[in-house]
């Protein structure tokens, strides 16, 4: 997912516009991971401003699903959850 979602040019614009993403090295931040029930890689969390998972969403996701996935609202944060590569 990191290699092709990501980069998708309509997928960042979207991302850019309301979301504050973070990309977490699943190796060294554990108890994160293990706090946030990541079972699975790619994992993406979206979260509210206050701190609420408001989805999951794992495994490769494809770049039109993913805009489909992710809410309209832009108000907040998605975190990237992955492995080292």
């Amino acid at each position: 997912m990191n290699r092709t979602t990501p980069r998708d040019p309509n997928v960042i614009r979207h991302l850019q516009e309301g979301f504050v993403s973070v990309a977490v090295d699943a190796t060294k931040s554990r108890e994160l991971v293990r706090a946030l029930g990541v079972t699975a890689y790619p994992t993406m969390i979206v979260v509210s401003p206050q701190a609420k998972v408001l989805d999951t969403i794992q495994g490769y996701v494809a770049p039109r699903q993913l805009l489909r996935q992710l809410p309209a609202r832009r108000v907040h944060a998605a975190a990237f959850s992955t492995n080292r590569e």
